[in-house]
């Protein structure tokens, strides 16, 4: 009777050894994908405009730098409307 016990504690504790290494496994698969993905969809890099306004390759919106090189109150908000100078 008592050899069943050990066996069958045996075999719940190989079953969650496996388990556990299986877990392991298909973490770092999932790590291994996400870098690939990441590798294959790199963002594209920003643009200067006909204006010479630099902007997301992605959405085409102001990119807005930390640095006022020439004044601060030239900066948009990202996502806030601006307006183009259009010529006649």
């Amino acid at each position: 009777m008592f050899l069943w016990y050990s066996c069958a504690s045996s075999k719940h504790f190989q079953t969650r050894r496996f388990l556990d290494t299986l877990q392991g496994y298909f973490y770092e698969i999932q790590r291994i994908l996400v870098q690939l993905h990441k590798a294959a969809n790199a963002r594209p890099a920003p643009f200067v405009d006909h204006f010479g306004i630099m902007r997301d390759s992605k959405t085409g919106r102001r990119i807005i730098s930390n640095a006022c090189e020439n004044g601060c109150e030239d900066n948009v908000a990202e996502g806030a409307e601006e307006e183009i100078p259009m010529r006649e």
